[in-house]
């Protein structure tokens, strides 16, 4: 098991100690959206580019609906990230829960 966080508890996370991860693709961000201060690195991209996440931040990862997010948290915590979260429902969930049904 690997622990979740919810779209209603990312405002109460330090934004100085926690890392938005979207593992979705260059192209998805760009049509769908992302959330603000979050870096993007795609999935198939993590294991090349795991040295641009520090180890010493709570991780929140997150892809479009929550899938591609739990296969990148289990990566990290493989690698010895201590600290990882999946954003439950991924940007789907989010963009919904606080902007409605544009």
């Amino acid at each position: 098991m690997h622990p979740v966080i919810h779209w209603d508890g990312l405002d109460s996370l330090d934004p100085q100690d926690t890392v938005l991860l979207d593992v979705r693709t260059e192209a998805e961000c760009k049509k769908r959206g992302c959330i603000p201060g979050s870096i993007n690195i795609p999935l198939d991209s993590l294991r090349e580019r795991i040295d641009e996440i520090p180890k010493d931040k709570a991780i929140v990862i997150y892809c479009e609906v929550g899938l591609r997010g739990y296969v990148a948290a289990r990566i990290l915590m493989q690698r010895g990230f201590s600290r990882v979260f999946n954003l439950s429902g991924g940007y789907s969930t989010y963009s919904i829960a606080k902007h409605g049904l544009e």
